[in-house]
């Protein structure tokens, strides 16, 4: 049974998802790398650190925010009320950082 993105947030803390998801390992497959993205914006929606993050797994930080946008759209069981406004910031985040 695959562990859920609740599992990951309760089991590592945001530095150690972010080594998982930055990792060049061939042994971390694609859907656990997500698993712990949405797990690190579980435990810690620091939209900067969030964006930076995402960008390595989805390539670009425009992949990334379309990604964001898809996951929105998804609806409440994969991110809080909260955190979807939250997300909403990170158009902004990408355009200060000047890499959108």
């Amino acid at each position: 049974m695959e562990t859920t993105s609740e599992e990951y947030a309760n089991r590592y803390n945001p530095n150690e998802l972010i080594k998982r998801i930055e990792s060049r390992s061939g042994q971390i497959s694609p859907s656990t790398r997500e698993t712990c993205c949405l797990a690190l914006l579980k435990k810690n929606p620091n939209l900067r650190q969030v964006a930076e993050v995402w960008s390595v797994y989805y390539g670009s930080k425009r992949t990334a925010l379309n990604q964001v946008d898809n996951y929105k759209r998804a609806g409440s069981d994969v991110f809080s009320h909260a955190l979807l406004q939250k997300l909403d910031n990170l158009r902004e985040v990408f355009n200060e950082n000047g890499m959108y």
